[in-house]
């Protein structure tokens, strides 16, 4: 996943980790999609330092496999 390479790059400070996400989730955003707020909340969670790169990995890739949701879902079109 780019997005995970992009953040492991940064890993050195807190800001580092902020700028590497914001960066990775524009990237997700150009390509039309918007990450759901269980991705987001494991983001924060990684920044805080509460959860590692590895754990985020590991538990979307339990949730897909386990319920077959995407990770990311299409804008709502009004």
């Amino acid at each position: 996943m780019i997005y995970m390479q992009i953040a492991q790059e940064f890993e050195v400070t807190t800001m580092d980790k902020k700028v590497a996400w914001d960066y990775a989730l524009g990237l997700i955003k150009i390509d039309g999609l918007e990450p759901t707020q269980e991705f987001l909340e494991m983001v924060e969670k990684e920044k805080r330092g509460d959860m590692t790169l590895d754990e985020i990995e590991q538990e979307l890739g339990r949730r897909y496999r386990m319920k077959g949701d995407a990770v990311f879902s299409k804008p709502a079109v009004p």
